[in-house]
């Protein structure tokens, strides 16, 4: 039986750029396109989604968190009907729950985590959502925190504070695990490459480093968005924004971030942003 292979992080912090790293990877066969990273790199909420409807299952808008209980057979219907490789895309939180551990061990192959500065995510959170500023502090601080969308209620994620989800993944003991800072991504893409590969068991050839970063290069993300459009985008202006970091350091007032860095100085401390 197959086992999972997680792309995993909190929204906002770079899950997409690393599943098309991870596509050119394991399907160095065809041209990238961002609207088939689906194909590669499914979403975990979008199959549970298929699930509920398949199984025809009711879930209530007033406890949307209550779709957790189908999380380990979905996982496990995932592994035992796989013909290839399976990578999954999350923003779930790594966490046990009534149901079980998410992610579900034994359906677990290895995972990659993706952790980014909280204040650039809440800067990123913001525009994605449409939220103000001082929303999206507040919602990186909230530990109950979900992804919901009402009109279907299986995509539900369960997110919890920026800190939580940091610590729950970056603490996983479940499978192997390789922990990617954004930051280090945009500073030295040839280097987040080669991890990743050795990580999946695919080294690759200093060529092979050099075509990866070119074709998942920020500006050939946004270029091909620009040309054909993006079918995850939520936005009519687009889902590749800036793809810098440090962006929160333009802002006159800081104290918008203040209950981040108090309520997440040391995991911030601990991951370099303090």
């Amino acid at each position: 039986m197959r086992r999972i292979n997680w792309i995993a992080s909190y929204p906002k912090s770079g899950n997409t750029w690393v599943r098309a790293i991870v596509d050119r990877i394991v399907r160095p066969e065809r041209a990238l396109d961002i609207n088939a990273l689906g194909d590669t790199a499914p979403s975990f909420a979008g199959l549970t989604q298929k699930f509920v409807e398949r199984n025809r299952i009711e879930l209530s808008g007033s406890a949307p968190g209550e779709v957790r209980r189908w999380w380990p057979e979905v996982q496990r219907q995932i592994c035992a009907t796989a013909e290839h490789e399976i990578f999954l895309k999350t923003h779930n939180v790594a966490a046990k729950f009534d149901s079980g551990p998410f992610p579900d061990p034994d359906s677990s192959a290895r995972a990659i985590y993706i952790v980014r500065d909280p204040r650039d995510v809440a800067l990123s959170y913001a525009y994605h959502y449409k939220y103000t500023l001082g929303l999206a502090v507040v919602a990186l601080c909230t530990s109950s925190a979900f992804n919901i969308k009402q009109e279907a209620l299986g995509l539900t994620e369960l997110l919890m504070s920026w800190g939580e989800h940091v610590f729950g993944w970056t603490s996983l003991k479940r499978c192997p695990l390789l922990v990617l800072r954004y930051e280090d991504l945009l500073n030295d893409p040839a280097a987040g490459v080669r991890a990743i590969g050795k990580f999946l068991g695919k080294p690759l050839a200093s060529e092979q480093v050099d075509a990866i970063v070119a074709a998942t290069s920020f500006q050939e993300l946004k270029g091909q968005e620009k040309a054909r459009g993006f079918k995850e985008s939520v936005r009519p202006d687009g889902f590749f924004r800036v793809g810098t970091a440090g962006q929160w350091r333009e802002l006159k007032d800081q104290s918008v971030f203040a209950p981040l860095i108090e309520k997440n100085a040391r995991i911030m401390r601990k991951h370099g942003y303090l």
